[in-house]
C-alpha cells in the first residue's frame, strides 16, 4: 500500500490529470520532474485510489491514460491551495520551495500567483506583480504594501529561476525576471494578443494594458515607469509622474515632455482614475484592490 501523504509533485500530477493536460512524456517537462519521480507518484496515486488507469478513454492523453477518481476529486476540492491552473503551471522545483515556506494556504496562493504572473510574462516590475496578484489573493493583508513587503517579495526572490535587480530611483520599479521560457513566447501562443493571466476586464492588469496598446519601446518603458511611481504612491499629479519617470530613467527630457499620449495608456488600467485636484488640475489615483 502506498503512502497516504500527497506531496507537491503528487498533487501537481493529480491536477494535471484532472485538467486533461497530462500526455505521454509531458509530465516530466511540464512539472520539471524526472521520470522515476513521476512514475513513483503515479503508482502512489493509483495505490491510494486517487486515479485509475483508463486505457479506453485515455483521459491522460497517453497510450495508457489515467482518470481522477471520485476520491481524487474530493481531495482536490477539499484541499485547495491555489488556483489549479497556476499550480499545474508551477515547475516542481518552485512548487517544493514554496511548500518549504510553510505558509498559510492563502499566503501560499499569493506567492504562487505572483510567480505565475512573472513566469507568464518573463519579466515584470514589482508594481506590475502587485497590481496583478494582490487583488487575486490579498491573503489577509489590508494593504498592498504589507502584502508585498511581509508576504511575497522575499519569498518570490528566493524561488528557483527568479532574479531581481533592485531599482532605487523609483519604488516598486525593481526588475524581476524568470529564467525559463515565458508563457507568452511559447510556440502556440501569441505574445501580444493574449488573455491576461488574471482575466476579467478588457485590460485586466497594468502590464497587459501596456503590452497590448500600440506603443514604441520607449513609450512602453515610459508608461511602465510611470505606473510604478503611481502604484507606490497611490496618488500623483501628471507633473509628479513625469518628474518621477525622469529621475528613474535618467532622462531629463522626460520631466518636460508634455505629450499626453505617453501617460494615456494608464487610463486603461483597472483601478486607475483621473480626479480633479484641489487646484483644478487632474490627479491620477490608483486602487490596487480593483482588478
Amino acid at each position: 500500500m502506498g503512502s497516504n501523504t500527497l506531496d507537491a509533485l503528487g498533487r501537481a500530477i493529480l491536477e494535471a490529470i484532472e485538467s486533461g493536460r497530462a500526455v505521454d512524456g509531458s509530465l516530466e517537462s511540464d512539472l520539471d520532474a524526472d521520470g522515476p519521480a513521476v512514475a513513483d507518484r503515479l503508482a502512489q496515486l493509483v495505490d491510494n485510489g486517487l486515479i485509475r488507469e483508463d486505457a479506453e478513454t485515455g483521459r491522460g492523453g497517453g497510450t495508457t491514460g489515467y482518470e481522477v477518481t471520485e476520491n481524487g476529486l474530493r481531495l482536490l476540492d477539499s484541499r485547495p491551495v491555489a488556483p489549479r491552473a497556476n499550480r499545474v503551471d508551477t515547475p516542481a522545483t518552485v512548487d517544493r520551495t514554496i511548500a518549504d515556506f510553510d505558509l498559510r494556504p492563502d499566503e501560499d496562493a499569493a506567492v504562487r500567483n505572483a510567480f505565475w504572473f512573472l513566469r507568464f510574462w518573463g519579466d515584470a516590475t514589482s508594481a506590475e506583480i502587485v497590481d496583478a496578484a494582490y487583488s487575486e489573493e490579498p491573503a489577509g493583508y489590508e494593504t498592498a504594501d504589507r502584502w508585498w513587503d511581509d508576504c511575497v517579495r522575499d519569498r518570490l526572490a528566493a524561488l528557483p529561476d527568479v532574479q531581481v535587480v533592485v531599482e532605487e530611483s523609483i519604488e516598486w520599479y525593481d526588475r524581476w525576471t524568470y529564467d525559463g521560457t515565458p508563457v507568452v513566447e511559447r510556440d502556440d501562443r501569441d505574445g501580444r494578443s493574449i488573455a491576461d493571466p488574471v482575466d476579467e476586464p478588457r485590460f485586466a492588469s497594468a502590464r497587459h494594458a501596456v503590452e497590448t496598446t500600440p506603443l514604441d519601446e520607449d513609450d512602453r518603458a515610459y508608461a511602465r515607469a510611470a505606473f510604478a511611481a503611481l502604484a507606490r504612491r497611490g496618488r500623483a499629479s501628471t507633473d509628479e509622474l513625469r518628474a518621477a519617470v525622469a529621475h528613474g530613467r535618467g532622462k531629463r527630457s522626460d520631466a518636460t515632455d508634455t505629450s499626453a499620449d505617453r501617460l494615456a495608456v494608464l487610463e486603461s488600467v483597472p483601478g486607475i482614475d483621473l480626479e480633479e485636484g484641489s487646484d483644478g488640475e487632474p490627479v491620477w489615483v490608483y486602487d490596487p484592490t480593483v482588478s
